[in-house]
């Protein structure tokens, strides 16, 4: 049998067709480096050839084999988990919702029980197409669906609803829809790490050039929610780091890293004294609190409210301030971590953000290991924006800063956020879906709306 027969046999055995060209190159170069050998012991380049197929072993049980390896492959204990905790926020909203009176009219969810449980079945269907969807496709058009996707958030701003000084609404009022903008806005981070990949191996240049692509998420957040660049900028600097710590731009990581952080905390700086100088009244009232936080009252009320609500809260129980303070935090949709806290128990809140917190952690970790650099570098991107949203909305409900626009993976009420989070957490499962049959792009300066899709 020569190797065209060898190869034709096997990859008839492997179900999953994507998986083919991965086990034929990889079946190659093993034949390739036997024929060597061969060829080195004395051997005609004929003989070695055979020699080398027939040392591979029966095609059809190598094929077997094969498949068995490189199916795709489901994460089912992510899965079940995240399930619970869907169920488990959606609990815990409902329960306060009834039994605790916040006084401000909005409650801790929104619709009844049924029309919670529909969104919630409705992001797990989201995230359950987006697991099966290619997500290796997001990288041959990734700077393209970027500026198109600026593009269509700019045409939104004549729909878009003000509040609190920010456009957090676009409003389709045929469809009797509204999407929050600031959760929408998150969704750039993963085209933002196709963008980023396209440039490995091209050295500081590709660095400066995946830098300069966080232009279109910023400007977007510029004409929206400033408040959405607390998730994206941090999350683009760990999607940066990451790359640049596995070696995709071969730079030096000192400094590279020291360029990339540098360059952070400049715009940082130069962001605070944009706002104080030119911001609207608001912003600047907002960040003059963040920096002197004791030295003002009443614009700093919910600060002090959920210390308030915080003081006298026991490990299991409610807490002893509870029936004074639960009705004097506004908003109690954004501090539903700090209401269980007061009305559960410190532990109840604990386990809920610490469940949480390690559910991404482990899909993070699952995605740090994989082989595929695209995947690898999707996955912490995805995991970076989770991760960075929880930690906020924890550092607010525990009075540690000001409060500020927050969102919780399945414990926020918000069918945006969910929606969000839900195919952020589809992307995950499907790196880890397909980690066994993702072929890498070969790099290169191509144009940018005319790229070939290549394969190493």
């Amino acid at each position: 049998m020569d190797r065209h027969d060898y190869m034709e046999t096997l990859a008839g055995q492997i179900r999953w067709k994507r998986a083919v060209p991965m086990v034929e190159r990889e079946l190659e170069t093993h034949i390739e480096e036997q024929k060597a050998d061969f060829i080195a012991s004395g051997m005609t380049e004929s003989e070695a050839e055979a020699a080398a197929v027939a040392e591979m072993g029966d095609p059809v049980e190598v094929g077997v084999d094969m498949d068995r390896i490189h199916r795709p492959k489901m994460n089912w204990p992510a899965i079940a988990a995240i399930a619970f905790l869907s169920i488990l926020g959606l609990a815990i909203r409902c329960y306060l919702d009834i039994h605790v009176d916040t006084g401000d009219g909005a409650g801790f969810s929104v619709g009844s029980f049924a029309e919670g449980a529909a969104g919630m079945l409705a992001g797990l269907a989201v995230m359950a197409g987006v697991c099966f969807l290619d997500y290796t496709r997001i990288a041959y058009r990734a700077r393209e669906l970027m500026i198109t996707y600026f593009v269509l958030l700019a045409a939104g701003i004549g729909i878009s609803v003000p509040v609190n000084g920010a456009r957090t609404f676009i409003v389709f009022h045929f469809l009797q829809v509204s999407v929050n903008v600031r959760m929408a806005l998150l969704l750039f981070i993963p085209l933002y790490c196709g963008a980023v990949y396209r440039y490995r191996g091209e050295g500081y240049r590709g660095l400066l050039k995946g830098i300069l692509w966080s232009a279109p998420m910023l400007a977007a957040s510029l004409l929206y929610s400033l408040s959405a660049v607390n998730v994206l900028v941090p999350a683009a600097l760990i999607v940066l780091s990451a790359a640049v710590l596995k070696g995709y731009f071969k730079v030096n990581v000192k400094k590279a890293l020291f360029a990339i952080w540098g360059a952070f905390f400049s715009f940082l700086a130069g962001t605070v004294f944009f706002v104080l100088k030119f911001g609207a009244d608001y912003q600047v009232m907002r960040i003059r609190v963040m920096l002197n936080p004791e030295g003002y009252g009443e614009e700093n009320y919910q600060f002090y409210a959920v210390k308030k609500l915080l003081e006298g809260t026991r490990l299991v129980g409610k807490g002893v301030n509870f029936a004074e303070a639960a009705d004097t935090v506004p908003e109690s949709m954004d501090f539903v971590l700090a209401y269980t806290a007061a009305y559960f128990g410190v532990l109840a809140a604990v386990f809920l953000a610490g469940a949480i917190i390690l559910l991404f952690l482990r899909l993070l970790s699952c995605t740090w290991r994989q082989a595929n650099r695209l995947g690898m570098l999707m996955g912490i991107g995805c995991g970076a924006v989770l991760l960075t949203e929880i930690a906020w909305y924890v550092l607010i409900n525990m009075g540690i800063i000001i409060p500020g626009s927050s969102y919780c993976p399945f414990i926020t009420y918000g069918n945006s956020g969910a929606a969000v989070t839900y195919i952020l957490l589809g992307i995950l499962l499907s790196i880890y879906r397909y980690q066994n049959g993702a072929l890498e792009m070969k790099p290169g300066k191509t144009a940018l709306f005319g790229e070939k899709r290549c394969r190493e």
